[in-house]
């Protein structure tokens, strides 16, 4: 039913696109074309897009990210595909410009769409202090087990961690067969062997009984706050709730240890608690993605955590500890867009520094 609905969202949303196509096209189905005529056809068509996508989205009862998927359709295809159109009609230094914009907008769409979303980096943060070598794999966020998902698992059995830690955020399902996604799952989960065991904590999209997941795979998973003594390293993995406890307003209580001491949280909004001084070492995070869209100069558009967005990914120097956030290997799926720009999916391994 799910899919149906945004299978709607995106048919309707392109039909309605393609009737402002012809539209500006008639408009502009002639030269010449000065700045004042563009300017105004421009205004009216993104307007048009703007108003009518919107309009779309909430008839169809989604929320805001249905929105960001009905402008994603006009910005990265429809319009530079009209760009490409008006500069191969036009001559001279403008007609090379428009056919410029618009072949760039393509090959920023490629890349967003096509590429970047199935690019794996593989990030090594050298870590002063730490013993062993541990994996961070956060936000697998899959709502089709499948190849991705496949040579990721791949990649992280090569990189022969001694501790692996899952920051949450694994199956987002719309439909289908869940218990088939599981299984696939749970499959790739039996072929990691750690020496030091493997964590799990809750995500956002995990279901109420998202333990399941982990049964028969020897991966540890635990729905409340969690502290386990580990040969020289101690770890706390954090309930969701605990992982957002300074945007809740409420006091984290995390105590010190006389070992190298790891938190796991989800969310990284934990970093920002006045408990963590002085009590952890090396606070590792996902949810964020990164943003999944960076960029240049800018950062991420949209990080959902209270954290600074410097933090919302990569290796941040912290009075109390090294904050670690995770761009993590899937992203938003439901209604959302389905791209990462400057934002490359993310595998994390932690050495010892």
């Amino acid at each position: 039913m799910l899919e149906t609905i945004t299978y709607r969202l995106d048919l309707y949303g392109n039909l309605l696109f393609l009737v402002l196509d012809v539209l500006a096209l008639l408009a502009l189905r002639a030269p010449p074309w000065g700045r004042a005529r563009l300017g105004m056809v421009a205004v009216g068509w993104l307007a048009a897009a703007f108003i009518g996508g919107t309009a779309v989205a909430l008839l169809l009862g989604r929320g805001n990210f249905a929105v960001m998927r009905m402008m994603c359709w006009p910005l990265f295809l429809h319009g530079p595909v009209i760009l490409l159109w008006l500069g191969g009609r036009a001559r001279g230094a403008a007609g090379a410009g428009l056919a410029l914009v618009g072949a760039a907008g393509l090959a920023v769409s490629a890349d967003a769409f096509l590429i970047e979303p199935r690019w794996l980096e593989v990030s090594h943060v050298p870590v002063a202090g730490l013993p062993v070598r541990v994996a961070l794999v956060a936000d697998l966020q899959t709502d089709s087990m499948g190849e991705w998902e496949a040579q990721a698992f791949a990649r992280l059995r090569e990189e022969a961690p001694d501790l692996i830690l899952f920051a949450g955020d694994y199956l987002q399902l719309r439909g289908g067969d869940p218990e088939a996604e599981r299984a696939e799952l749970q499959a790739l989960l039996r072929t990691l062997t750690p020496r030091l065991g493997s964590f799990a904590v809750r995500g956002d999209v995990d279901w109420a009984d998202w333990e399941r997941i982990f049964e028969g795979t020897g991966v540890v998973a635990s729905d409340a706050t969690a502290r386990t003594e580990l040969p020289g390293i101690t770890l706390t993995a954090l309930s969701i709730s605990d992982s957002r406890a300074p945007a809740q307003s409420r006091a984290l209580d995390l105590q010190a240890s006389d070992q190298f001491h790891i938190v796991l949280g989800h969310a990284p909004d934990f970093s920002l608690s006045a408990s963590v001084v002085g009590a952890a070492d090396l606070l590792l995070a996902g949810h964020t993605h990164g943003g999944q869209v960076r960029l240049p100069f800018i950062g991420p558009l949209l990080t959902l955590s209270r954290v600074p967005r410097a933090w919302a990914a990569g290796v941040t120097a912290l009075p109390h500890g090294t904050l670690v956030v995770s761009r993590g290997i899937g992203m938003e799926r439901g209604d959302a867009p389905r791209l990462r720009f400057g934002c490359r999916p993310e595998l994390v391994i932690l050495e010892p520094g």
